[in-house]
């Protein structure tokens, strides 16, 4: 996958990608093909995910996330100190202050300090839900988990878990 999510994320909006190809002269099968594979390959996937579309795409295409957006909802006792840290995060980012995470490297636990303000994009508050969106780039990317941190927002406030909403994709 080319983004793939972390434990514990559920998601609304994935990619699946796969190589096939097809006889020279065949093009004119293509839309009856995208629908055979579709039909083939919904009938076997596990109860609660739909395949919705099959795009076929000349030569070899690849897929590069360039943003993603991130959904979760807290408890209403947790709505008034949510509220009040994204703001202060908010702040802090239109001042284009350094925000600095400390993140876990490998398997060994070392830590590295990375400053994720800048993947930042947007950050919204309504009553006890938070929507937030994230820039990706070949520089990196802020983890969903990091951003929950900065709010302070730990498992135990949420209600359900955090969501991946939508991954937008440019092609190559």
């Amino acid at each position: 996958m080319p983004l793939p999510r972390s434990v514990g994320v559920a998601s609304v909006d994935e990619l699946f990608c796969a190589g096939v190809t097809l006889e020279a002269g065949k093009e004119e099968a293509l839309q009856s093909f995208c629908g055979k594979l579709q039909a083939s390959i919904g009938s076997q996937l596990p109860e609660g995910i739909e395949l919705f579309s099959v795009e076929l795409h000349k030569g070899r295409a690849s897929f590069v996330p360039v943003g993603v957006d991130y959904e979760f909802c807290v408890k209403s006792e947790f709505e008034r100190p949510l509220a009040l840290a994204a703001e202060s995060l908010r702040e802090r980012l239109e001042r284009a202050e350094p925000i600095c995470v400390d993140r876990r490297i490998d398997k060994a636990g070392r830590i590295k300090k990375v400053e994720v303000g800048r993947y930042i994009e947007s950050l919204d508050v309504f009553k006890c839900r938070v929507s937030f969106s994230c820039v990706v780039g070949s520089g990196g990317s802020v983890r969903p988990d990091e951003v929950l941190g900065i709010l302070g927002v730990l498992p135990e406030m949420q209600v359900g878990g955090l969501v991946r909403k939508d991954v937008r994709w440019r092609t190559n």
